[in-house]
């Protein structure tokens, strides 16, 4: 495990910071708390929790100290597999470690604005389904449910162009 604590964040307020240098492809730690189940039927119950960590579909965690303040980056510093957090770059002590919380969202309700600041920001952070292929492609750190979903959504988007072409010839 990495030593890390809770400092202020350039994103958002507070936000997981590296104690010590972390290598790219290292474990950092594994994120604990209690396991949530619920089913959101509305846009607002979407949006209600918005700290939790997707497992699979209507499961997530809600984690615990320091994990509360593990901040959304369009440039992520950390992946998820499983529910432990994995370097997917350098990090350098003093460094926010941060995850792109489309890889641990399937529900196609939610949606956040993004404040991350970097050059290549999408401003408009959604589910996994809406996450971009060149985004997919940098992060090996993706929980297996939602590495399914994102190549299922691909797969169901490619056969209905495949139909429009044949309808439309």
């Amino acid at each position: 495990m990495k030593h890390f604590y809770i400092g202020n964040s350039k994103i958002n307020g507070r936000g997981m910071i590296a104690g010590e240098n972390i290598q790219k492809g290292e474990m950092i730690n594994r994120v604990e708390g209690p396991l949530r189940f619920q089913a959101n039927n509305s846009k607002k119950e979407s949006l209600s929790h918005p700290n939790w960590i997707g497992v699979k579909k209507d499961v997530w965690i809600d984690p615990k100290r320091p994990h509360k303040f593990l901040n959304h980056s369009c440039r992520p510093s950390a992946g998820v597999r499983g529910l432990t957090l994995f370097a997917i770059q350098d990090i350098g002590e003093g460094e926010e470690i941060t995850i792109d919380y489309s890889t641990v969202e399937g529900d196609a309700q939610w949606e956040m604005q993004c404040s991350c600041g970097e050059k290549e920001c999408r401003k408009v952070i959604r589910s996994i389904q809406y996450l971009p292929p060149a985004q997919f492609k940098r992060i090996p750190y993706i929980p297996a449910y939602f590495r399914n979903l994102y190549l299922e959504s691909r797969k169901e988007m490619y056969n209905g162009r495949q139909a429009l072409r044949l309808k439309h010839g």
